[in-house]
């Protein structure tokens, strides 16, 4: 009978420890799950933002890097994209681009681009708690977040002519690559889809014209107090031809 009643009793204490065990494992789960509900509604936001920021900084770097070094492996100048037409007198009449050219340059820099932010790497990508709660004492510090950069969809990219004046007889032609890259910003709990918009030079000069007999500079100068609007029109040349 002694032995039959420690054994009951002795199942009856490991059921009692299993019960204590699985009430402590409750317990943390449950505090577990309170951490995190409380992180995600306080923290949440401000991990996302200070995520996004970086996101797009780090994808705006390596946009910038990456058509540049599409362009030097290429060894493509203006000259290899712009044809420039003169008249008989020596002036710049139209200018011809190379489409082909161009366009074989836009591929290569969006494959280039997708597989670029697809191999970064994610630990390199790291969030400090201390800046992540935007703290000048703490900034830099605590642990870290790690989040990632996924590119979503394919890269587009087009191009743009653009001109600036340089000068009364002078003109900046810059050929501008536009790219526009969808990623996901991937931190811990949740994901979201951003999107980057730039333009990089991919080549550019300054196209030089004939001097003009006459040149008028009007200038706009607003009074201090931001009501009235004094025009200064200045002559160059203009009164000599009059005469």
């Amino acid at each position: 009978m002694d032995g039959f009643a420690s054994k009951k009793a002795y199942k009856t204490y490991k059921k009692q420890k299993r019960r204590k065990s699985l009430f402590f494992i409750s317990i943390i789960l449950i505090a577990s799950l309170m951490l995190a509900v409380a992180f995600d509604m306080r923290l949440s936001p401000m991990v996302r933002t200070a995520a996004v920021r970086r996101a797009r900084s780090i994808a705006t770097y390596v946009i910038s890097e990456t058509v540049c070094s599409c362009i030097e492996e290429e060894g493509i100048s203006y000259d290899d994209l712009v044809s420039l037409e003169k008249n008989n007198n020596g002036e710049i009449a139209a200018l011809t681009t190379d489409i082909v050219r161009l366009n074989k340059l836009k591929s290569n820099i969006a494959v280039q681009i997708y597989d670029n932010l697809s191999n970064i790497d994610k630990d390199k990508i790291s969030l400090p708690i201390g800046t992540v709660l935007d703290n000048g004492i703490l900034a830099g510090k605590g642990p870290k977040i790690n989040i990632s950069i996924k590119p979503v969809g394919s890269v587009t990219t087009d191009y743009e002519n653009v001109f600036i004046s340089a000068g009364i007889n002078q003109t900046n032609h810059r050929i501008m690559i536009k790219i526009n890259v969808t990623f996901s910003v991937i931190m811990p709990f949740r994901s979201i889809s951003e999107t980057v918009e730039t333009s990089v030079c991919a080549a550019e000069t300054v196209l030089v014209g004939s001097v003009p007999d006459a040149f008028t500079n009007v200038q706009n100068y607003a009074s201090s107090e931001g009501e009235e609007i004094s025009d200064d029109v200045a002559d160059f040349g203009a009164h000599n031809n009059l005469e």
